[in-house]
């Protein structure tokens, strides 16, 4: 049976395109991601009044704006959840194009909000963070690139894989260039599972680690806050009361069920607080149970696209779809080692939970490109789909 038979008797004419996303979208997906931002929701109304208050604004004014932006975050995530591989391709390429752009502008229209590195323009009043469009873009141009490694002809494997480092190369550059390490090391590490997903050389890896290990040296030595976080987590009372001791305190008062909500004490010596220390107020009010259901939420998570993209025929759907699952997964897992005291500070927020709405968009905005790619099709379907 040809294709196009299969999928006229797929889609039935009778079908809408909503009756066939429903059929073949991750429901379990969708239910993780709004209990994710439940939880964040819950979490802002007691993580942030402190934060809203030193601002002289109304006590949950963070809180009913986190709330607020879900709707534009949840709309973006289900329309993104409709596009084909050829929407996905177009829209990542996009915003590679748009972050690359956006933070090279940084350096001249950026602003610091009081932080040590710039990292956010202002458009209309709205603060946008242009890293967050860069990362999923990345992961796809990657992606596309790197599927031609398996080509046979050397040539143009070896292009794919050229081209794919040099895209690496330029957003590592910019990066450093704010300062921003940490999502250096995020981009580098989601882009080297990629590369191997692909087919690609130990020998590479093992030289692009080494890399990785002089950049980090050369950057210890030539950032002064870099160098800080580091002495800091090294050795946390060198410092007095740090962000890292307060969110330790924070953990240990929580115990197992937490002191209830609005009873943590330790989220007032936590100046990020309802971003990127927001676990520690989880496990200080909620306790370890809280702790608990969100890492099983980001887990689950990643293994359910892991799981749906190991069955796609589409060599393009399954680098692009697991280096956006890893994007997810691993931003979470480091913002969850900070607040465990397992890694110093990165300055990463925790995907659908932290308060930020570009941060709440951006991780709308993978998660719909990822349902999109994993989306259940007919083997035949699948092939249709990758074009």
């Amino acid at each position: 049976m040809a294709s196009a038979d299969v999928a006229a008797i797929y889609f039935e004419e009778e079908d809408s395109a909503w009756s066939a996303w429903c059929r073949s979208i991750d429901h379990g997906a969708i239910f993780l991601c709004a209990l994710l931002f439940a939880v964040g929701v819950v979490l802002a109304f007691a993580a942030s009044p402190a934060l809203a208050l030193r601002n002289d604004l109304p006590a949950f004014h963070y809180a009913w704006r986190q709330l607020w932006f879900g709707a534009p975050a949840f709309m973006l995530l289900f329309t993104l959840s409709f596009l084909s591989a050829t929407g996905v391709r177009t829209i990542g390429a996009l915003a590679f194009l748009a972050g690359v752009a956006a933070l090279g502008a940084l350096p001249f229209i950026g602003e610091s909000h009081g932080k040590e590195a710039v990292r956010w323009l202002s458009i209309s009043g709205v603060s946008v963070q242009p890293t967050e469009i860069l990362k999923p873009g990345l992961v796809i141009v990657s992606a596309l690139l790197l599927c031609g490694l398996r080509h046979p002809d050397r040539s143009i494997a070896l292009g794919g894989g050229v081209a794919s480092f040099l895209c690496l190369s330029v957003a590592i550059g910019l990066l450093s260039l704010q300062p921003d390490f940490g999502q250096c090391a995020l981009l580098i590490a989601v882009w080297s599972a990629m590369f191997f997903l692909a087919g690609g050389s130990w020998f590479i890896l093992a030289a692009l680690g080494g890399l990785a290990a002089l950049g980090g040296a050369v950057a210890y030595a030539a950032a002064p806050h870099f160098a800080a976080r580091i002495d800091n987590f090294i050795d946390p009372l060198g410092s007095g009361q740090s962000q890292i001791q307060a969110a330790e305190a924070a953990i240990v008062n929580g115990g197992w069920f937490g002191r209830g909500l609005g009873e943590g004490v330790e989220k007032q010596a936590l100046p990020d607080a309802h971003s990127d220390f927001i676990l520690a107020v989880a496990a200080e009010e909620y306790g370890f149970a809280m702790v608990a259901l969100v890492v099983a939420a980001f887990t689950a998570l990643v293994l359910r696209a892991a799981s749906r993209l190991w069955r796609s025929d589409s060599d393009f759907a399954r680098l692009a779809g697991i280096g956006l699952a890893l994007l997810i997964g691993l931003q979470a897992a480091v913002n969850i080692a900070v607040s465990a005291q397992m890694a110093p500070i990165t300055g990463m927020t925790l995907p659908f939970i932290s308060y930020g709405g570009t941060s709440l968009l951006a991780s709308a905005a993978s998660m719909g490109l990822l349902l999109a790619l994993t989306r259940r099709r007919p083997r035949d379907i699948s092939r249709l789909f990758d074009r």
